[in-house]
């Protein structure tokens, strides 16, 4: 499972559009067969030409639409990978200290699951992981309140804290405009 929940949120998207599609367009053919009304009955009134332009127009527009869809859907694989194959972990946090997203090395080096490193998990609540697996030791809202604190004045934090198996993990949380923080954490041991 891909960690960076931007590619699997953009694919349920997209597949939740067409999904919506198929049945807004079974669902109105099925009402508009059984009452026997034409809605484009305004089309026979068009010379043949405008009708065929309107058409090639819509198919166009589909055909545009599908490309989009191709080029975004690459884009975010390409992303994707380059998150999963960091050697920092990383994750990415809301204004509400919600995780929006995080790559597989972050889960590695908290000996996470993927199941307990979800979008929308709070901060909280990986802190509560981390302590159940032995690499968070602290008070858990204390760290929370601290590090919503800093984040909200804007300021960049430098940290590091040694695990109970002896590595010592770097962190740097960098504040983004709007609220939220990126993440970025690395195992400097042999440093």
């Amino acid at each position: 499972m891909q960690r960076t929940s931007i590619s699997l949120s953009v694919r349920h998207s997209w597949l939740l559009i067409i999904f919506a599609g198929i049945v807004y367009f079974g669902t109105s053919f099925a009402i508009l067969h059984i009452s026997n009304v034409s809605l484009l009955s305004f089309i026979s009134a068009l010379p043949a030409k405008t009708a065929d332009s309107m058409m090639l127009a819509l198919v166009g527009s589909s055909a545009a639409g599908a490309f989009l869809i191709h080029r975004l859907n690459r884009q975010n694989r390409l992303v994707t990978a380059a998150l999963n194959n960091m050697p920092q972990g990383l994750c990415m946090f809301d204004a509400s200290a919600q995780l929006m997203l995080c790559n597989n090395r972050y889960i590695e080096i908290y000996g996470l699951s993927a199941e307990q490193v979800m979008p929308g998990s709070s901060l909280r609540d990986l802190l509560e992981h981390c302590r159940a697996m032995g690499t968070f030791s602290g008070d858990t809202d204390q760290y929370v309140t601290k590090c919503t604190a800093r984040i909200a004045q804007g300021k960049v934090t430098n940290t590091s804290h040694e695990l109970k198996d002896g590595r010592i993990i770097g962190l740097v949380k960098r504040p983004m405009p709007g609220g939220g923080w990126v993440e970025t954490l690395e195992d400097i041991t042999k440093r």
